[in-house]
């Protein structure tokens, strides 16, 4: 892998003091002992991150697209999506970044939404482009050029951790989004139960993601950012391959009830 210098300072509050969080052979985690915002460092460059969306990334994306849309439909529900966002009217437009194989595009466009996406892995893209006829941009949000104050909403899904500056990310996400929009962020919770459980092999401590969030530096960034947070809610308990079918159901009904779950989703608004 190629790296990057060290980390100059953290993301969040622009502390230069960092402490071990997980090692791991070809990737590091510290966490900055001022906010708690944890960091791969030496962070890969630029280029090593955009050759990791590719073919091989597409045929996971896609054997999983169905697993991953029933759960995006899941988040929406729990923040009632649709009934937030009735009075938009019949130009609401949204933006999913980071829309793969466009499942949830489809679905939204077919519930009368103005779609677009945007999606680096060229080969997710081209698959929605073909499939469901959608409006994909298959360059980074930086690049995209949407107007100011254009989208309704803007969702998305396992995305900030892979970014390399989620400050930067998000107020480019805030600067589109028209007031009184909303944004939907679901993202790896590390201060989860069982990202605690398993610690170091826990299943979201990946070279993919950059970064990890726990509610705090999540919520933390997301003020800083400009917006207002309305909801937080969060879910998954122990993997699937780690436990039985029936202890799995009960773990994932109790961490979702005690919001201590691995994964989380914030509904914010501008």
């Amino acid at each position: 892998m190629i790296l990057t210098e060290n980390l100059n300072c953290c993301n969040l509050c622009e502390g230069v003091e960092f402490k071990d969080f997980y090692q791991y052979e070809g990737f590091h985690y510290v966490e900055c002992i001022h906010c708690g915002l944890i960091s791969q460092n030496p962070q890969p460059a630029l280029v090593e991150i955009n050759n990791i969306y590719d073919e091989s990334y597409f045929q996971y994306e896609f054997t999983n697209h169905n697993a991953f849309f029933n759960l995006m439909k899941l988040g929406l529900k729990d923040i009632s999506f649709d009934e937030i966002t009735s009075h938009f009217g019949s130009d609401k437009r949204i933006l999913d970044i980071g829309c793969a194989t466009g499942l949830l595009l489809n679905y939204l466009k077919e519930k009368g939404w103005n779609t677009k996406g945007v999606e680096i892995c060229k080969e997710s893209a081209q698959y929605a482009i073909n499939h469901f006829n959608l409006d994909i941009v298959t360059k980074p949000l930086s690049e995209s050029e949407f107007p100011d104050n254009y989208f309704h909403a803007i969702h998305f899904s396992h995305l900030i951790e892979h970014v390399p500056s989620p400050y930067d990310f998000l107020k480019e996400v805030y600067r589109i989004l028209k007031p009184g929009g909303y944004a939907i962020i679901t993202t790896p919770n590390v201060e989860g139960l069982f990202a605690k459980v398993f610690r170091s092999t826990w299943r979201s401590a990946i070279a993919q993601h950059l970064f990890l969030f726990s509610k705090k530096t999540l919520s933390n960034l997301i003020l800083k950012s400009g917006f207002n947070i309305l909801k937080q809610v969060s879910w998954g308990g122990i993997p699937i391959e780690r436990t039985q079918g029936s202890i799995k159901k009960i773990t994932d009904r109790w961490v979702k009830f005690m919001n201590i779950g691995d994964v989380m989703l914030f509904l914010v608004q501008k």
